[in-house]
């Protein structure tokens, strides 16, 4: 590893050229707002390019393509000859601004997720390790299976392509399968399409919803008959070019039986390990809209501070728009519309919504020609302020403290291929880091009249330490903990408000002055729970010393999982995202005094209560270790 971490330190770099403006056809260019000089890192069986500011996101990219390679290699029992190029980009607006594949037949890839053209695979840093790693995942599966389906070079594929028709749940589906593995997020989507009987025709879905039924049904194969049926039945695809031919000869089921199957199976995993006591949270009269377009997605809903107002935003084509409706009056007004509708791959994370304090005010935090600009906006003048936010790569998520003067963040640094802890000073754009190491932190929040800050964050331990700074050899856990951290930031040692590793905590929210309330899909379904700070002594020697901890109890039992959640600061009122009928459903809704429930564990899901022998998390892959050996240094 120290010879390897050398290497990675002092490379040799290269200068590369890339299609960009003056060299693409006419009509084909797309609008750049900065210039990209690319230089790469040369290994024995792939090539990493970066630009200006991307060289540790490259560094940890590089460690990554091997693994991961190593690990898909071993699963679909297929190995890739040619030399591959990985493209990495700083976030996801540069890499909306990417010519690659408008020059040559693939008239598609118009920037965003993964695309792969040629041997060229693309991928964005977000913020997030893990997600890098499940894009790289993504990117090579997509990459193996063509190659193993259509054959190797551009005569085979055409031929191939013309004799051998699949539908489109059956590559994106094993895609998603083979990045992600399965988790709660995956398990509600399922339970919702099992609802409305959106499986019952399979070869008819197109989009998502052909995705989210390829992803289930191919879990479902690897659960059943184990995770050595995929290369088994990709080979048998290519060889009989029947899928129905494939599975029967594989599995000894047609598809259609095995459709069956697959429904019946979900359906009677629902009935054995239901739960009496799980309540729905689908309540009409608390739906902020009365209807959803398919088309749009909804998110950020945030509750004014007073519970009269929520505002939200949607994603349409990558149009954004951010909407404030009166709960009382039913008035809508519309307070930001950004962006043409293009059919690019959609940027969830942006707009970012706060409300001040003093509920006249709000904040906006989106990206302006490849730049971040906060926008303010006063209800009662119309003013809006718009400031730029020039030393940040992208912004993950913010939230006021208690006087409106000051914003938690979660944010890359330009040059810094890492997620840390800012706190950000409204009048003075000063910038206060607190956390800066590898791990990745999300969704700070002021708590405890802003005397201290929760966050949730991957990290392994409870110091923030300088030596984190740049390590690209630890594991990245896929589930969040929740830690705390005294505020001014004089103690590196943090608080655990949960050490759940197995489980994901998420979207820490202040309620009251004395707990807090979070996400956790503890039993396999995002519910509420609530955290009490408490102490107890330690040791004793010339005075007492104390350990400080959280108590935490879950305060919700639903059926659906929440995906979003936002209360009020004086915990009156709560603002909530669900998955209902296809679609995201809004609501807001008075929160009872969450203290006062008393309530047990939930009863686990399928999900959670059967061990599986298919990968849930393809990042604790056992069978393949990393082949330090073979991330040789940069050739020249």
């Amino acid at each position: 590893k120290g010879i390897l971490y050398l290497l990675l330190l002092a490379p040799v770099l290269f200068r590369a050229q890339f299609n960009y403006g003056h060299q693409m056809a006419f009509g084909k260019n797309r609008v750049q707002y900065k210039e990209f000089v690319w230089t790469y890192l040369d290994y024995d069986r792939y090539r990493v390019y970066f630009y200006q500011g991307g060289i540790e996101t490259a560094k940890y990219a590089s460690l990554s393509f091997n693994k991961q390679l190593s690990m898909l290699e071993k699963r679909l029992d297929f190995q890739v000859d040619d030399k591959l190029n990985v493209i990495v980009y700083n976030n996801q607006e540069d890499f909306k601004q990417s010519n690659l594949g408008l020059s040559g037949d693939d008239q598609n890839n118009i920037g965003g997720v993964t695309r792969i053209v040629g041997d060229k695979i693309c991928v964005f840093f977000n913020g997030s390790h893990v997600e890098l790693d499940q894009q790289i995942r993504a990117a090579l599966a997509q990459l193996l299976l063509d190659k193993m389906l259509y054959g190797g070079n551009a005569r085979e594929m055409v031929r191939n392509s013309t004799l051998l028709y699949i539908p489109d749940w059956y590559i994106a589906g094993l895609v998603k399968y083979l990045s992600e593995g399965w988790t709660s997020y995956n398990d509600n989507l399922m339970y919702d399409a099992l609802k409305n009987d959106d499986f019952s025709s399979f070869n008819r879905l197109s989009g998502r919803q052909a995705t989210a039924a390829g992803h289930a049904l191919w879990y479902y194969i690897v659960s059943t008959y184990g995770e050595s049926m995929i290369p088994t039945i990709l080979y048998m695809t290519r060889v009989s070019r029947s899928l129905d031919n494939a599975f029967v000869t594989t599995i000894g089921v047609t598809l259609d039986n095995l459709i069956y199957d697959f429904n019946e199976s979900y359906n009677r995993r629902l009935y054995m390990f239901r739960d009496s006591l799980r309540q729905s949270p689908i309540v009409t009269d608390n739906s902020v809209l009365r209807r959803y377009r398919d088309t749009k997605h909804y998110y950020q809903v945030k509750i004014s501070p007073d519970g009269k107002e929520v505002m939200y935003a949607t994603n349409e084509l990558n149009q954004l728009r951010v909407y404030v409706k009166n709960i009382e009056t039913g008035k809508t007004k519309r307070i930001l519309n950004a962006n043409p509708k293009l059919e690019q791959v959609d940027d969830y994370n942006y707009p970012l919504l706060a409300w001040h304090p003093g509920g006249k005010s709000a904040i906006m935090i989106y990206p302006v020609k490849s730049e971040l600009v906060l926008q303010i906006v006063n209800f009662e003048t119309n003013e809006r302020i718009k400031r730029p936010m020039p030393g940040f790569e992208k912004v993950n998520s913010v939230s006021f403290n208690n006087d409106g003067k000051k914003l938690a963040l979660s944010a890359v640094k330009k040059g810094k291929g890492q997620s840390d802890i800012f706190v950000f000073t409204m009048n003075t754009s000063g910038i206060e880091q607190l956390t800066n190491d590898i791990w990745d932190d999300n969704n700070p929040v002021f708590v405890k009249n802003s005397k201290q800050l929760v966050f949730e964050s991957n990290r392994v331990n409870d110091t923030v330490k300088a030596t984190d700074d740049a390590r690209f050899f630890v594991k990245m856990n896929r589930n969040m903990d929740l830690f705390m951290a005294q505020y001014p930031f004089t103690n590196k040692v943090l608080v655990r408000v949960t050490n759940t590793p197995d489980f994901n905590e998420t979207f820490p929210q202040a309620y009251t002055n004395h707990y807090v309330c979070y996400l956790s899909d503890r039993n396999g379904i995002y519910n509420r729970f609530l955290a009490h700070y408490d102490s107890s002594i330690s040791f004793v020697d010339t005075t007492e010393h104390y350990r400080y901890f959280f108590n935490s109890s879950p305060v919700s039992n639903y059926e659906r999982s929440i995906l979003e959640q936002n209360i009020s600061p004086d915990g009156g009122f709560v603002a909530e995202r669900f998955y209902v009928n296809g679609n995201d459903m809004l609501s807001v809704s008075p929160l009872q005094t969450l203290n006062e429930i008393k309530m047990k564990q939930p009863q686990n899901t399928w999900f959670r209560g059967y061990i599986s022998p298919a990968i849930t998390n393809p990042g604790e892959y056992k069978e393949v270790r990393t082949d330090e050996s073979a991330v040789t240094a940069p050739k020249t």
